[in-house]
């Protein structure tokens, strides 16, 4: 940063040249890493809704601390899970209802949580269809600038 002498300069004094640098607040920042989660947790969801695996995988970080009931995982078992979890059904749907997110505090594991709630419409090869409400509880954590899903439980209702 340059510095320039100011008008007022009589003993020397020097004050800061302006830049056009753009420095974002820690409120900024907040907001700005909170809008990553949510648009995270939206595009897991489209993911899951069309069928896109490599998308839903790309969503999770290397290190799965919790995946539903399974525990702490790999992302081979959860690629392994979200095909079995999928292949009976001819329509599997996700509407995402509603979603939120916030700064976790005093959490080692992840850095945001979110909650969504989601409408999974359900058809079985044999016709069956199932319409469920589930609400997802997810634990993220950034790498850099990019948040990635390090935890991810069902809400039991």
């Amino acid at each position: 940063m340059e510095f320039s002498p100011s008008i007022s300069g009589a003993r020397g004094r020097y004050a800061k040249a302006s830049t056009t640098e753009t420095v974002l607040s820690v409120a900024d920042l907040s907001r700005d890493r909170e809008k990553k989660v949510l648009e995270l947790v939206e595009n897991h969801c489209r993911f899951m809704n069309i069928g896109n695996v490599e998308g839903q995988m790309a969503c999770f970080g290397d290190r799965i601390f919790k995946y539903f009931d399974k525990g702490q995982v790999g992302k081979s078992f959860i690629m392994k899970d979200i095909k079995n979890h999928t292949r009976p059904y001819e329509i599997f749907a996700t509407d995402l209802l509603d979603v939120k997110a916030n700064k976790a505090e005093g959490n080692n594991l992840f850095d945001y949580e979110a909650v969504a709630k989601i409408r999974l419409t359900l058809k079985k090869r044999a016709g069956q269809v199932r319409t469920q409400i589930i609400t997802n509880f997810y634990g993220l954590k950034f790498q850099g600038d990019k948040p990635e899903i390090v935890y991810i439980d069902r809400i039991k209702e």
